[in-house]
């Protein structure tokens, strides 16, 4: 099993949502059930926690003073008004049924130690995450337990949109018959994956994207990331700083030098090497890791910008300034910009799932024609 957790990430920013659920507190007008909705790594399921600290603390904190008998219990899955539902693998053939559990006990407690980081089944398990009926049914049969008197239920389904439409229906017919102090939280990264039925009966609630400057400083504060790789890590995140830590986790210095490569070669380069470069990408990385790579690539191309427009100090790359320098000076008519809106398409065009190689071979030969 996994280990007692002791620390646990906090809610950063969001101050927006947390002052509207603080509001209603107050006013004991908390809804029944919530949809927290934006894109993933940003803090939907870290306030939800939060929030189930604070309605159960004995300290009487607003988010849990984490400390107290209440909250960590909650931090450790062994309080009876606390319910984390994941998305969950299937049992693969060859792992017992004992190792299965343990396997996902250990990754529930991860997420609650992080909640802005993926879970992440591999090695062990391989099959796509879902929630299934099941997990809804044991939801539903806890709902008739009793629970310690001054104490507010919580049921945490985090990526909702990943129920399959057996436990969307069943859970539908919870939401249609609210139990009593129980709160249901739905979190979402695409809130258009639910039954319209279940999101009409949700007070729905928007969460934005955190500012660079918020995950800069987590990356530095909290996990004592240097400060040159946090701004780098912090740009990569897009404002989500679980995507943030996944590419730390992600060979992210290997991907950071290809893209460098890549960026060199494509412009500079002869027909010959102008090839290799499309080559170099799509035989020495997986699809992932070039998706990683372009979203370096936009960061480099911007540097250029910095470095033409003077502002040396908002340069991400601080330790290649001398390799930027060097590239503009032999391109000086490179049309930077044209590029970044290149790049951008083509990881846009990724995320569409449009076919590889014609990104790759077109993003290379566009760059090209940006001289």
């Amino acid at each position: 099993m996994a280990e007692r957790i002791d620390t646990y990430m906090p809610v950063f920013g969001q101050e927006r949502p947390m002052r509207i659920l603080s509001s209603s507190r107050e006013r004991n007008r908390l809804a029944h059930a919530y949809l927290f909705y934006g894109p993933a790594g940003i803090g939907k399921d870290a306030v939800a926690m939060g929030l189930a600290r604070g309605l159960n603390c004995e300290q009487k904190e607003p988010w849990g003073c984490g400390s107290c008998g209440s909250c960590r219990k909650i931090n450790n899955l062994e309080h009876p008004a606390f319910r984390l539902v994941l998305p969950i693998p299937s049992r693969p053939k060859g792992i017992k049924e004992e190792k299965y559990r343990e396997i996902l006990w250990d990754r529930t407690i991860q997420r609650i130690r992080n909640p802005y980081k993926r879970v992440n089944y591999t090695p062990e398990i391989s099959s796509i995450p879902g929630i299934g009926i099941d997990q809804i049914r044991d939801l539903k049969k806890e709902v008739i337990l009793k629970i310690p008197a001054g104490t507010t239920r919580v049921f945490l389904i985090s990526q909702a949109e990943r129920m399959n439409l057996p436990a969307a229906n069943s859970l539908l017919k919870l939401l249609e018959e609210p139990p009593a102090r129980t709160i249901l939280i739905l979190t979402s990264a695409n809130a258009d994956g639910l039954l319209p039925t279940i999101q009409s009966r949700c007070q729905v609630l928007r969460f934005d994207p955190l500012p660079d400057s918020v995950v800069e400083s987590v990356l530095q504060s909290f996990l004592k990331v240097p400060a040159a790789q946090s701004r780098l890590y912090a740009r990569m995140g897009g404002g989500s700083l679980g995507d943030a830590l996944n590419i730390m986790d992600e060979h992210f210095e290997e991907q950071d030098a290809a893209a460098m490569t890549f960026l060199f070669q494509s412009v500079s380069g002869d027909a010959g090497e102008r090839m290799a470069a499309a080559d170099f990408l799509l035989n020495g990385f997986e699809k992932m890791d070039v998706y990683h790579i372009l979203q370096a690539l936009e960061i480099w191309l911007r540097d250029i910008v910095f470095l033409r427009q003077g502002r040396i100090e908002s340069i991400i790359h601080q330790d290649h300034i001398q390799a930027i320098t060097s590239f503009n000076e032999k391109a000086l008519s490179f049309h930077v910009e044209r590029a970044v809106e290149l790049t951008a398409r083509a990881i846009d065009l990724i995320d569409k799932n449009v076919y590889l190689s014609l990104i790759i071979f077109d993003l290379n030969e566009n760059l090209f024609t940006c001289l």
